[in-house]
C-alpha cells in the first residue's frame, strides 16, 4: 500500500510542476505566518494593549543586550567562514552572514544557507560540492552544540518537574526527541567521515566558535529577561529559555521568532510568569529585531551597490589604460 502511495505522490509531483510547487510552498508559508499573527493578536488583545505598552522594557541594559544577541550569530558565522574561505574579506562575510540570519529568521529555515551558497559560488575558488559540504558541515556542528545545550536545559527542568505540566504533549515529545538526538551525537561523531568533509582540526575550531556563540546567546537572553523581570527565579527563566531553544530547533518553519513569542505568551499562565510583562518584553524584542533586519537589508544593499560601482569603475580604468597603450 505504501509503495502505491509513494508512486502516486511522485506522479502527482511530476505533473505538478516546479513553479506550481514553489508557489504552493509560498502560499503555505504565508498562511502559517498569518495564522500565528492572528493567534498572537488574539492573545495580546486578551491581555490588553495598554497594559502591554506600560510593561515594555525601559532599561538601557536591556537594549544593549538585544544588540549583542543580534550581532552574536553573524559575527560567529563570519569568523567560521573566514577560517574556511580565508581570502574573503571579513567585512563582506559579516554582511552576507547578517543577511543569512535574516532569511533564516524571517523566511523559512535554511533559506539563508541557500543564499550563502549562491553568494559564495562567484566569490570563493571552490567547487559547488565543496562549498555545499562546508556550509552543511558548519550547520551540523551548530546543531550538535544546540542539541546539547537544549538537552542540558531539558534535563535540568526534568528534575524540577514543573515544566512538563506546562509544556503539553507536543512540546514534551519534541523535548524527548531532542534529548534522544543529543544522546546519539557521540555515535554519529564516530561515523562523521561518511557525511562530513571538514577535517578534525577545522571541525574542532568551528565547534569551539559555535560553543562560545551559544554561551553568549543564552547569557544575553537570560540577561535581558533578568533585567526586566528581576523577581523571576532562575527556574522560571530557564523554562522560558528552554521554550525558546525548542522552538528554534523546529526545522523548515517560517518566522520562528514570531512563533516563539506566541507560544511563550500562551504558556505564561502554566509557567507562572507575569503575562503582560513577558508579552511587553518579547514583543519589544521582536519589534527591535525587525527594525534591525530592515537596517541591515538597507545597509548591505547600499554596500553591494557601491562595491558593484567600484568594480565597474576599475574595469573602465583598465579598458582606458589598454586603449592608450
Amino acid at each position: 500500500m505504501w509503495h502505491k502511495i509513494v508512486t502516486a505522490s511522485r506522479s502527482l509531483a511530476d505533473w505538478f510542476g516546479a513553479d506550481e510547487r514553489a508557489r504552493l510552498r509560498a502560499v503555505l508559508n504565508w498562511l502559517f505566518v498569518g495564522g500565528v499573527v492572528v493567534w498572537l493578536a488574539l492573545q495580546l488583545n486578551g491581555i490588553g494593549w495598554a497594559e502591554i505598552w506600560e510593561s515594555r522594557p525601559t532599561s538601557s541594559a536591556f537594549y544593549l543586550l538585544v544588540a549583542i544577541a543580534y550581532l552574536n550569530l553573524p559575527v560567529a558565522d563570519a569568523l567560521i567562514y573566514r577560517r574556511l574561505w580565508g581570502h574573503v574579506p571579513f567585512g563582506s562575510l559579516l554582511a552576507v552572514c547578517m543577511r543569512k540570519r535574516i532569511y533564516n529568521s524571517a523566511l523559512v529555515g535554511y533559506s539563508g544557507e541557500v543564499f550563502m551558497l549562491i553568494w559564495a559560488r562567484s566569490r570563493v575558488a571552490k567547487s559547488d560540492r565543496e562549498l555545499a559540504h562546508e556550509i552543511k558541515d558548519t550547520n551540523i556542528l551548530s546543531a550538535v552544540v544546540s542539541n546539547f545545550v537544549t538537552a542540558a536545559l531539558i534535563i535540568y527542568l526534568l528534575f524540577r518537574g514543573t515544566f512538563w505540566e506546562a509544556a503539553g504533549t507536543g512540546f514534551a515529545i519534541w523535548a524527548i526527541i531532542t534529548v534522544f538526538i543529543a544522546a546519539l551525537t557521540p555515535v554519529g561523531f564516530l561515523f562523521r567521515r561518511h557525511f562530513m568533509m571538514l577535517g578534525t582540526g577545522v571541525a574542532l575550531v568551528v565547534l569551539a566558535i559555535h560553543t562560545l556563540r551559544f554561551a553568549i546567546a543564552q547569557a544575553s537572553l537570560l540577561g535581558q529577561w533578568h533585567v526586566e523581570l528581576p523577581d523571576l527565579g532562575l527556574g522560571a527563566l530557564i523554562a522560558l529559555l528552554t521554550v525558546q531553544m525548542l522552538v528554534s530547533r523546529i526545522p523548515f518553519v517560517p518566522n520562528r521568532d514570531l512563533l516563539f513569542i506566541s507560544i511563550a505568551i500562551a504558556m505564561t499562565g502554566s509557567l507562572d510568569l507575569p503575562r503582560a510583562e513577558v508579552a511587553g518584553l518579547l514583543i519589544t524584542t521582536g519589534a527591535l529585531y525587525q527594525v534591525l533586519h530592515l537596517v541591515v537589508i538597507v545597509a548591505t544593499s547600499l554596500g553591494g551597490m557601491r562595491a558593484k560601482q567600484r568594480e565597474v569603475e576599475a574595469a573602465e580604468e583598465i579598458l582606458e589604460r589598454e586603449a592608450h597603450e
